[in-house]
């Protein structure tokens, strides 16, 4: 039985002019931190793919100092596991 596609009902609201700086920015931030911080700092194991910030993102966003250079693995294991994340200090 051959499949139709659905038809997109809603669309995307497009990105404000300042979210858009603020990602570009954001993106030459995140690889200039992955670059100086190789390893995961979670657990010293593998190479550090993601930057978690430790902090919540709002006014957070671009202050690299509130983040953490993670692996995805530890990285979806601190979102996974809270209480573990904040006893570690993973999160605030």
């Amino acid at each position: 039985m051959k499949r139709t596609p659905l038809k997109r009902t809603t669309y995307l609201n497009p990105m404000s002019k300042k979210r858009r700086k603020d990602a570009i920015e954001y993106k030459a931030l995140r690889e200039a931190f992955l670059k100086e911080l190789p390893v995961c700092e979670v657990c010293q194991k593998s190479k550090s793919t993601d930057a978690h910030h430790a902090e919540k993102r709002g006014k957070n966003y671009l202050r690299a100092e509130t983040w953490l250079a993670t692996c995805r693995p530890c990285h979806d294991k601190i979102h996974r596991e809270p209480k573990w994340a904040r006893q570690h200090g993973y999160l605030k």
